[in-house]
């Protein structure tokens, strides 16, 4: 298992957000490898290289990149919370 972990950057707490993902990648390690990155850093397409994305929220508010979450070619079931690909 690969995972992304996606965090919070601005604000005035957003300097926690660094520090959460650290702490989230480090639960994450005992099941697999991790990434971590601001999700102001994220660009279409990028999930697609993991088996899990993790947002951590730190700051209300933050300017999320939702255009590029919906770009994306995978997406969350929403009764089970597993990542399916869409395709033909």
């Amino acid at each position: 298992m690969s995972a992304l972990v996606l965090y919070d950057t601005t604000q005035q707490w957003g300097w926690l957000g660094e520090l959460y993902g650290i702490m989230v990648g480090n639960l994450v390690s005992h099941f697999g490898s991790w990434t971590a990155m601001p999700v102001l850093s994220y660009t279409a397409g990028g999930m697609n290289n993991y088996s899990a994305v993790i947002y951590i929220g730190s700051t209300y508010g933050e300017p999320l990149p939702l255009h590029s979450w919906m770009m994306s070619s995978r997406r969350a079931s929403p009764s089970s919370g597993r990542t399916t690909t869409s395709g033909n």
